[in-house]
């Protein structure tokens, strides 16, 4: 009479096992490197904030007739200072109506720190970058023309 198995044998346990251990070596890289993905995602959400606090601001100070020599443009209990009915490059201006703040950004590096004169550029980077120096964006704000603000990630290599 034969003898059912019952089980699994010694010797294929430990294939399983090294199978699994050789499929989780492969996969974990790919979930370490979320981080700087997370950091560029991080630079793009701030691209938009800005974008979309610089149309409002230049829709409000349209609205508002605010020179475009400049003036202040009121938001949610705060005066943004505009320069060609754009918001300044400096913290009075697209910082403060993005809200972009300096716990999360590092603000004026790593070549641009800002001014409320037209054609200003701020560069915002991100502080927990490897290399912050390699993952910022420059606003750009408007210059004679007019020619709007703009906004662009200047380098997301270091992120």
């Amino acid at each position: 009479m034969k003898r059912m198995q019952a089980g699994f044998t010694l010797i294929e346990l430990v294939i399983v096992i090294v199978i699994l251990g050789i499929l989780a070596a492969t996969a974990l890289p790919r979930f370490v490197d979320l981080s700087s993905d997370a950091r560029k995602a991080k630079l793009n959400a701030a691209v938009a904030a800005i974008k979309s606090a610089s149309n409002l601001v230049h829709a409000t100070a349209l609205a508002r007739s605010i020179p475009a020599t400049g003036g202040n443009v009121p938001a949610e209990g705060v005066n943004i200072t505009t320069i060609g009915q754009y918001p300044t490059a400096d913290a009075n201006g697209i910082q403060a109506a993005a809200g972009i703040g300096t716990a999360d950004y590092g603000v004026g590096t790593p070549t641009n720190t800002g001014g409320a004169a037209l054609g200003d550029k701020l560069d915002v980077n991100i502080t927990d970058a490897p290399d912050a120096t390699k993952c910022y964006l420059t606003y750009t704000a408007a210059t004679a023309g007019p020619i709007p603000a703009s906004v662009v990630v200047g380098d997301d290599s270091g992120c």
